[in-house]
């Protein structure tokens, strides 16, 4: 409640709310864990994140689990899944309606043999399981490289299931950097947007970011990441779908495919991003004004 009232009274709310499951004696794994009493203490510490999220955050909880394996041999597969599905199902029952949970999975890590929930489509039963509530949370950085996601969004909001994201960027088999303006989030956003160069996301989709490298001016970083998005929601809300749909019809593959990626990789959208932001009377470029408004050097002085 501090931290909420703290944020209050510089115009700022709380955001999704992410409990942590990396606690003493969790070493073999929480809502899998074998002991009775390790298990009840993860459903209880998910039971509490989910009334903050309801009382002091924005409705939304995210869930990720580090329970996995080393090697094989080490837990039965079949049983972590069974524990797991049914302490998502207890943790959950009382948290209130208005909260949205989302599911995160991710591919490896810590256990580099298995993850209980290592994919999309896991996450995706396991939502079924807890309710009209739960959805799947895509992180950018959990997927093998080359995944089409936009493919899983199409299949997600087909569903009608809520969703989120995680925006940031991977290189290798982590993802802590700054999200990067490319065509795959133009084409993420295409497949997100309601209609035809609107900017409007379905209403049970929420957008996070996830990213927290030591290397990088952590302020500036996130600046990056929002100027980024924001250049690539502008190159979806620019394809013309009557025109694109046009070239779908008559099954013409590379008129479909150049006239799609005129809007999202060539399209220069600087001008747009400019006049929305200078009508609000924000910086052309937030970066660069953050460097010229001297915060970084007097919270410095300050913290030291």
């Amino acid at each position: 409640r501090e931290v909420f009232e703290a944020a209050r009274q510089r115009g700022l709310k709380l955001g999704s709310v992410n409990p942590t499951y990396f606690l003493s004696g969790f070493h073999r794994g929480s809502l899998i864990s074998p002991e009775e009493k390790t298990r009840q203490r993860a459903i209880e510490q998910t039971q509490i994140a989910g009334r903050i999220a309801a009382e002091l955050g924005q409705g939304v909880l995210s869930l990720w689990f580090p329970d996995g394996s080393l090697y094989p041999g080490q837990v039965e597969l079949r049983h972590a899944y069974e524990r797991m599905r049914d302490g998502l199902v207890e943790s959950l029952r009382d948290v209130p309606p208005t909260v949205t949970v989302l599911l995160e999975y991710k591919l490896f890590e810590p256990g580099t043999y298995s993850t209980v929930i290592p994919d999309w489509g896991t996450a995706f039963l396991l939502a079924r399981h807890v309710g009209r509530q739960a959805g799947v949370l895509v992180d950018l950085g959990h997927h093998p490289h080359g995944t089409n996601i936009e493919q899983i969004v199409a299949v997600l909001r087909s569903e009608g299931l809520p969703g989120g994201f995680h925006f940031n960027t991977r290189y290798a088999a982590d993802d802590d950097q700054a999200v990067e303006p490319n065509p795959e989030l133009a084409r993420i956003f295409y497949e997100l947007l309601l209609e035809e160069g609107s900017g409007i996301f379905p209403e049970n989709w929420t957008f996070m970011l996830d990213q927290a490298s030591s290397r990088e001016n952590r302020i500036e970083a996130i600046l990056h990441s929002i100027d980024s998005l924001q250049t690539a929601l502008a190159r979806a809300c620019l394809v013309n779908r009557k025109i694109l749909h046009q070239f779908q019809r008559q099954d013409d593959i590379i008129a479909a495919t150049r006239f799609f990626n005129q809007a999202l990789l060539q399209a220069d959208v600087r001008p747009v991003l400019y006049q929305a932001r200078s009508s609000r009377d924000l910086p052309l470029d937030p970066v660069m004004a953050y460097k010229a408004s001297g915060y970084q050097t007097r919270i410095e002085a300050r913290r030291v």
